[in-house]
């Protein structure tokens, strides 16, 4: 009885003032559920999962990739699932792929769309148990991403050590953009487009023979800088200077498309297991992924601007 006297006060207001009058349901509680199709893999070998969640119809059921996103492992391949006989509800594929040893867990956020309201769901978290790649006896076989320090070094060291640094790659990107190889370079004569550059250098790559002659870390070490070399050049974010996780959280800032973020994180994580984990790839892997960077140079490719409207068309509109 309490709350009649404001509704029929707030109802008349609201008419008057023009506003809309808007129902708040209670929210529905959902939950969903994260079936791994096992909980032991090995290190670079994707796991599928199945995720599902019984929602009322015209509601929708997403990942969301920013609430999941980790340094030890990867989201992959994800599509919407078939629905068998027996099951009720909507229900998504995907793949992880694990990037470390041990343990891993995986947290997994969905987006859930019902009514126009969106809401982040956390499922339950799944542990992983990931094992070295084949011929790899012992996990210290496998060098890290990030070593740990064995030892304190004066600060003064570090200073001199860190200019040096600092001058050889200055010098070696400097050598890298100016040579007739791999990575991007102006060219004489008018300016070129970072697609017509970027495209250039993964054709030289393509016929370079380095992956055909099992020179694989080389390849990749050829292909990720002239894939930072574009973004740079594209998106204008220092992409050559940023370390992978920074990278994809720069392209995620940018506002980039998720495809093409996707695109690039793959191709990114399986460069730094082959250059960085000792991970023997995939004979396909090579082709695979320059088609990947070819997709991402058409993806991120402004449209060609319109032609300049002929002379007696403007002077008409003039008139």
């Amino acid at each position: 009885m309490s709350n009649s006297p404001r509704k029929a006060f707030h109802l008349p207001v609201a008419a008057f003032l023009g506003l809309p009058l808007i129902w708040v349901s209670p929210a529905q509680a959902v939950s969903v559920q994260v079936t791994p199709s096992t909980t032991s893999a090995t290190l670079g070998q994707p796991v599928p999962f199945l995720a599902q969640a019984d929602l009322p119809a015209g509601a929708t059921l997403d990942l969301d990739l920013q609430h999941s996103a980790t340094d030890v492992f990867a989201i992959q391949h994800i599509a919407k699932a078939d629905e068998s006989p027996g099951t009720s509800g909507l229900r998504l594929r995907f793949d992880i792929l694990p990037l470390a040893l041990g343990k891993l867990p995986v947290n997994l956020a969905f987006r859930v769309t019902q009514d126009g309201t969106t809401s982040i769901i956390q499922a339950d978290p799944i542990t992983l148990d990931i094992a070295p790649p084949p011929g790899v006896t012992k996990a210290s076989e496998i060098r890290d991403i990030k070593g740990p320090l064995r030892a304190r070094w004066p600060l003064w060291l570090w200073l001199i050590l860190g200019a040096l640094l600092a001058g050889l790659i200055y010098a070696w990107r400097r050598k890298m953009r100016g040579r007739d190889g791999f990575t991007t370079r102006a060219a004489q004569g008018p300016p070129r487009s970072p697609e017509e550059l970027a495209r250039e250098a993964l054709e030289t790559l393509r016929a370079s023979g380095l992956w055909q002659e099992g020179r694989r870390r080389e390849f990749y070490f050829e292909l990720t800088e002239i894939l930072r070399l574009y973004l740079e050049n594209r998106a204008h974010i220092p992409a050559t200077r940023l370390t992978t996780t920074e990278l994809l959280r720069n392209l995620r800032q940018a506002e980039l498309d998720k495809e093409v973020c996707g695109a690039v994180r793959k191709i990114m994580d399986r460069a730094d297991l082959v250059k960085f984990a000792k991970l023997a790839p995939a004979g396909g892997w090579g082709e695979e992924d320059i088609a990947a960077a070819l997709s991402i140079v058409a993806s991120l490719e402004p449209p060609p601007p319109a032609p300049p409207e002929p002379k007696e068309q403007a002077a008409g509109k003039t008139s």
